[in-house]
Parts: structure tokens; sequence; C-alpha cells
């Protein structure tokens, strides 16, 4: 029964509210950081890009910090508005009543243990940014770097726009092809940036460009959008994506090596770029190359042409 007190507040009303309100900051925090479990990555990651930005490596972005921290401050303070005596009458029963102080207990060392893995990710995350992974190559793209002519297998699967591309959509080259995922926090980034620097060396005469995931199971075709924002792909880049069978397919043909950990779903991968020629195949391939290397390759696959 929600017996009020002499003063007309109702301090279980105040108490619940309280409670109910530390329940809400824990979950949320959790749900902001918790790793994804295998089988969920897929959801769970396009849920957390979708309310708080989340970046590679799982931290949120400037408005996902927002959200973080100024949805519980707003609640709190509506609560209070509405509720403000009851809120302060309950105090007592909290400080005083085993059950509630437990819980409350509870609840608080497990916002402390999510702050403590927020605090973790950070640090990793800075340590990470404290490492180049940018190439040490100098210099042109050597005059007798080897060239090939290897045909693209058939494929299909589906950009940011949701829109279908095949191996005819590489024909009428050059493409620049490179393979990144959501959650890679080391050589992606670099790698994207690489093939910004590519397109910007080439100036007047853009190159296509198409990536593709290395992790179909969390970055489905739904949440490509997000990361393209994320990793600010170059302007007009393909982001592909699809069902984890025909993506592992494609990569594999294309001799992508990669090794994907079952515990947390990362992906281990060389910074691999192909660039194909004006007839859809692979001209050039480079591990980890300087952007220059890039822009080289597209340059003499279209004198050739």
């Amino acid at each position: 029964m929600n017996a009020a007190s002499p003063d007309g507040t109702s301090p279980r009303t105040g108490a619940t509210l309280l409670l109910c309100w530390v329940v809400g900051v824990v979950v949320w925090w959790g749900f902001a950081f918790v790793p994804a479990p295998p089988g969920a990555e897929a959801w769970l990651a396009a849920a957390q890009s979708a309310c708080f930005g989340s970046r590679p490596g799982g931290m949120p972005a400037p408005h996902g910090w927002l959200m973080l921290t100024l949805a519980p401050a707003l609640m709190l303070g509506t609560m209070w508005a509405a509720f403000g005596a009851d809120m302060k009458s309950s105090l007592p029963l909290l400080m005083h009543s085993r059950g509630p102080r437990l819980l409350s207990a509870v609840l608080v060392l497990l916002f402390v243990g999510e702050v403590g893995l927020a605090a973790k990710r950070m640090r990793t995350a800075q340590a990470v940014e404290s490492v180049s992974f940018a190439s040490t190559l100098e210099g042109p793209l050597p005059a007798d770097w080897p060239r090939t002519a290897k045909p693209v297998p058939a494929f299909a699967l589906v950009d940011q726009a949701g829109a279908r591309f095949t191996q005819d959509d590489l024909a009428h080259g050059p493409v620049v092809l490179s393979f990144v995922f959501a959650h890679c926090t080391t050589v992606c980034p670099m790698l994207v940036r690489t093939l910004e620097g590519a397109r910007e060396e080439l100036g007047g005469t853009p190159v296509r460009m198409a990536l593709v995931t290395l992790d179909p199971w969390r970055d489905t075709p739904a949440a490509l959008p997000g990361l393209a924002a994320t990793f600010r792909v170059p302007e007009g880049a393909r982001l592909l994506s699809g069902a984890p069978e025909a993506v592992c397919a494609l990569l594999d043909t294309l001799g992508v090596a990669r090794a994907r950990d079952l515990r947390t779903g990362d992906v281990s991968h060389a910074p691999l770029v192909m660039v194909l020629d004006a007839d859809g195949r692979i001209a050039y391939t480079f591990q980890n190359p300087p952007s220059g290397w890039i822009a080289d390759a597209v340059r003499r696959c279209r004198t050739a042409s």
C-alpha cells in the first residue's frame, strides 16, 4: 500500500521513481557499451550506431555522449519537477530500509562497472590512435610493379543506398577496390584516409571506389549508411555488404586473407587495395600502399585503356 506521510508526500512513490531512474541509467549505459554476443552483432551494432553514433571500436560519437549524459539528467529533472516532494521524502526510506538499500548498492556497482568498461575502451582507443598504421613506402609506384589481368567473379551485393551492385558495376574502370569493416579501429580508418588521399591526388579526374565489408554479420546492408558516415568514405564510394555467405564467397575468390574472432566478432586482416582496369579485371594489388601508388596505378590503367 502506498501510504502518504503526514505532510502529504508519498515516500514509496518517490523511492520507486528514483530506483526506476537508476535502473534506466544502468540499462542505458550498458546498452551503449556492451559487446555484441555471437549471433546478435548485426542488430546490436545497428542499434548502438543509431542511438549513440557508435564509432569503430564501440566508442560513442560526440552526440552519443550527450545522449548518455543529458538524457538521464533531463529525465531526472522532469521527474523531480513532477514528484520532487515524494522523491525527497523517499531518501530516508532508501537509506534505512534493507531491501531498497541493497538494490541501490547493486545498481551503483553495476553502473561503476559500466563506467570502468567505458574508460577501458577509451584508453584502448587512445592507444590505437597513438600508433600510426600509415604506409612507410615512399616515392612513386615502381615502373616494374607487376600488372595482372585477373577477372573478378560474379557476385551480387548491396550498397549503402540499397542499390544492387554486381561485377558489371566494376567494368568501364578504373575502379579502386578495398576491404574494411565498421568495428575496425586500426588499419581501416587509415585505409579510408589513404583512399581519400588518392582521390584528391587524381584531382579533376575522380575514380570510382568500392569498399567491401569484411564483417557482413554486423555490417548488414541496413547498417551501411551509418558506417559510411562514420568512416567518412570518399565521395561517390560504394560501400558493399550482403548475405554473409555471398560476401565471404567473394572475399575467398579474391584471395582476401582474414581471420574472424568468433568471441568478439573482430576481423584480423591486411590493408589490401586492388585497382581494376577498364575491363573490370584486377590490374594491381597492394598491401598498405601510399595514396600516391594508388593514384599512379589508376593513371596507368587509364593510359592503357
